[in-house]
């Protein structure tokens, strides 16, 4: 794993081995998880943050699952027409809950708008 703060710039490298889990018992610690990853570090070290451009945060994203707090409406990239096959199953149907689907295209040019 890599951790960027690109506030500073630094960066942190996180060796290790992965495992996940749909039952682990932290999964109710994190709400709006799914499953758990756990990882055995085997090494960590600071990777040069040369390369690292800098920027700082302007707001959180509306998207990051929060407590007491109802999630946004479902992503527009899941409303694209040619991925409804193969959404999850709980996830189907769920364009047409929110107006309908959408082509690659205008999906693309509601990116362009930062609308994604």
């Amino acid at each position: 794993m890599l951790f960027i703060d690109f506030e500073t710039p630094h960066r942190i490298r996180v060796h290790g081995t992965a495992s996940i889990d749909k039952h682990d018992s932290l999964i109710k610690e994190f709400h709006g998880s799914e499953l758990v990853v756990r990882i055995i570090v085997t090494e960590i070290f600071v990777n040069c943050p040369r390369y690292i451009h800098k920027y700082h945060r302007v707001q959180s994203s509306k998207y990051v699952p929060q407590a007491n707090f109802e999630k946004p409406l479902t992503p527009k990239w899941k409303c694209i027409d040619v991925l409804q096959d193969v959404l999850p199953e709980r996830e189907k149907g769920l364009a047409e809950k929110q107006g309908g689907t959408i082509s690659p295209e205008e999906y693309e040019e509601l990116l362009k708008k930062g609308e994604g």
